[in-house]
């Protein structure tokens, strides 16, 4: 993701963030990280080192559906949804096929105004729309139903089968403290959660929202602004906090200048492995991909000298497309995606010497990237690419 997406981000959520650094509440007894200590600390790292395998999904083309810059990625339940910057939503399968495409725009049933989240659970696809509404389709792109809410929510997840929507409180009609809501399979409202007992070791933290919510070893798991920390999160919607990160040996007064008002830093993206922690943050207008690993917490900021991106593991599987997270599959695959035509220019044209000079592990998957990149034209959509990690 190109930094200047990014900034435009910081300035939606530095106020939820400012709080982070006047939080001192948090639990002993937790896992604390300092991030702080991986932003001088550059390191080059290789693919093969650390993933077994790579698989690409290249979407169909189709002239009466081509979509545009993919915004947000989720794969599940071996389908592919796309988000583009033309608010569509596209579905395609795990190996490209097309099935369908959201696109009706507006307030009439089966229309949306704006796409602010959506995920795909039970074979349907729950589409968060932006004028307080969830829009609900089939793997086709077909209308199901609709329900009106009552608050603007912020995001979607699947909490064990069950659809949970968060916001961040009091954006709610009725100003409650509550965050987040579960709905049964009619779309009536099941519960609420995030009361006041869930501050209480926490300090006020009500405008706080959440990074990432994910499963992670068959336990619900959320990231949560502000704390900066790591939640499991049960069915009866008990939570415990296993791990936090922090900025303690940041001095955010070295970095002051009088032409920019300094941010706090902020966890931007975040991916959880059995072994690894992957976040993206943001300090300073500069974006940093900290690689840890949970063993010995040790890592640093992933770097690439490339002319695309700035960050992300040197691809010596097959030679192709540098690596860092995006997303992360059901299935625990780690993804991004790019430009294939653009990549081609810029690896023939500009760094042709450095990807000569690549140690290529796998000769097989080398020849077949090579195939796929040279037979890719104008109607070839933007490729997902998915590292599936080494048992550590």
């Amino acid at each position: 993701m190109r930094l200047n997406q990014i900034e435009c981000y910081i300035v939606i959520f530095v106020i939820l963030n400012i709080s982070a650094c006047k939080n001192n509440n948090r639990q002993d007894n937790i896992k604390s990280i300092d991030l702080s200590v991986f932003f001088n600390r550059d390191i080059k790292l290789n693919l093969s080192d650390y993933f077994e395998n790579i698989t690409y999904i290249i979407p169909e083309f189709r002239s009466d559906a081509i979509p545009g810059n993919y915004q947000k990625v989720k794969i599940i339940n071996n389908k592919v949804l796309i988000l583009d910057n033309f608010d569509r939503l596209f579905i395609y399968e795990n190996n490209g096929k097309f099935c369908g495409i959201i696109t009706k725009k507006g307030r009439g049933p089966g229309e949306y105004k704006q796409i602010v989240d959506f995920i795909l659970i039970k074979n349907k696809i729950f589409v968060l729309d932006n004028a307080e509404r969830i829009v609900v389709y089939n793997l086709q792109g077909e209308f199901i139903s609709e329900k009106k809410l009552d608050a603007y929510y912020v995001g979607l997840a699947d909490f064990y089968g069950q659809l949970m929507a968060y916001t961040i409180p009091p954006w709610t009609k009725e100003n409650s403290d509550y965050k987040i809501t579960l709905f049964d399979e009619n779309l009536s409202v099941d519960r609420k959660a995030y009361l006041k007992q869930w501050e209480d070791n926490f300090g006020n933290n009500l405008l706080h929202t959440f990074i990432s919510l994910y499963m992670f070893d068959g336990v619900f798991s959320i990231l949560e602004s502000g704390v900066d920390t790591i939640y499991r999160c049960y069915r009866n919607l008990n939570r415990v906090p296993v791990a936090a990160f922090n900025f303690k040996k940041l001095n955010l007064n070295e970095h002051k200048s009088n032409s920019i008002i300094l941010v706090p830093p902020m966890l931007f993206t975040f991916f959880e492995t059995p072994g690894f922690y992957f976040t993206r943050c943001v300090f300073n207008k500069r974006s940093y991909c900290l690689f840890i690993d949970k063993s010995d917490l040790k890592g640093g900021n992933v770097v690439f000298n490339y002319d695309i991106i700035d960050n992300g593991f040197h691809n010596d599987i097959d030679g192709g497309y540098p690596f860092w997270p995006e997303g992360i599959s059901d299935k625990g695959e780690l993804f991004t995606w790019f430009d294939i035509m653009a990549f081609r220019e810029r690896k023939y044209l500009k760094n042709e010497e450095y990807f000569l000079s690549l140690n290529v592990k796998n000769t097989e998957k080398a020849d077949a990237f090579k195939k796929m990149l040279e037979s890719a034209g104008e109607k070839t959509n933007p490729v997902i690419m998915l590292c599936t990690l080494k048992n550590h």
